[in-house]
């Protein structure tokens, strides 16, 4: 049997233009709250054949705390029982729903539990801007907290001449948004059989050759596409000589440990969760003042 506690990170963020979202919010989610769970409703169609996302609202007060799922209702996994296997039976209406935890305080600070299954949180920007159109004007920009500026490191180099880029094949759209080649290439590996996470290696083949370094800007300034990556890491060449970038490493993060919702499945203990989080928010209240955003030096 598995066991009852698993451990995940715990992502931050800043809420760009907050203090204009601030009065909002509240409403935006207690709105979210009364939608019925129908494709006029609740449910915001993708990309993906019979996939949507939506939003479920347990507090639409200051601390706000949210889950955020991705349900599926096709391509599902089949089932086995003494060598016997079947489909999975579920009503022709039902799905598999993968979801994060998310609390927005009342800071402007955002935390958000890490589940690689799950939607990311610039998805959540598109669901707000489309979901509570006419309570906000624009969709709001979750900006992830870094430890350090990444870009600036990225700028010292004088070239890069790896880059290595790894996301879920059925992220291709968002990663499109920072460059529609990369996407379709995505995309393209997703069609050939049915491949779900895809790492590329691209390598420079001349010297001062900054094109891999300009796809790394753009990946990264993009929070849509930076949000799908599991893997950005550039190896770039400055006065100090030949030296790794792992991108994404920098976030300012919380390992915390969670509670399963019970021992066969890998969900969480939504109260559980949601208490974790704010402890985590509480231990590492005193880093945000000195943390770095994405966009910090556009």
């Amino acid at each position: 049997m598995a066991e009852q506690r698993v451990s995940r990170k715990v992502y931050f963020f800043r809420l760009a233009d907050y203090a204009e979202l601030h009065p909002k919010l509240e409403q935006c989610f207690e709105e979210i709250g009364k939608l019925p769970f129908n494709d006029q409703g609740r449910y915001l169609s993708t990309s993906s054949d019979d996939t949507v996302l939506a939003v479920f609202v347990t507090s639409h007060e200051y601390p706000i705390k949210i889950q955020f799922g991705r349900i599926k209702r096709s391509d599902l996994p089949l089932v086995e029982k003494a060598g016997e296997i079947s489909a999975l039976q579920i009503e022709q209406e039902a799905g598999i729903i993968d979801w994060s935890h998310i609390v927005i305080f009342s800071d402007g600070i955002v935390a958000a539990e890490f589940n690689r299954d799950a939607p990311r949180i610039a998805r959540l920007s598109e669901y707000l801007a489309f979901k509570t159109r006419g309570i906000i004007e624009n969709s709001p920009r979750f900006l992830p907290l870094f430890q350090k500026a990444v870009l600036e490191e990225l700028e010292n180099f004088d070239e890069v001449s790896i880059l290595e880029i790894e996301a879920l094949t059925s992220d291709a759209d968002a990663i499109a948004e920072a460059d529609k080649n990369l996407g379709a290439a995505f995309n393209a590996c997703r069609r050939a059989g049915k491949i779900k996470k895809t790492k590329i290696v691209l390598k420079s083949v001349r010297e001062r050759d900054n094109d891999l370094k300009g796809l790394a800007r753009r990946l990264f300034r993009n929070n849509t596409s930076r949000e799908a990556l599991t893997v950005l890491k550039a190896t770039g060449r400055s006065s100090g000589g030949r030296r790794p970038l792992d991108m994404l490493e920098e976030y300012l993060i919380s390992t915390e440990e969670f509670m399963r919702l019970d021992q066969r499945t890998r969900a969480l203990s939504s109260g559980h969760a949601f208490g974790t989080i704010e402890r985590a928010y509480m231990k590492s209240r005193d880093r945000f003042a000195s943390a770095a955003t994405a966009n910090d030096l556009w």
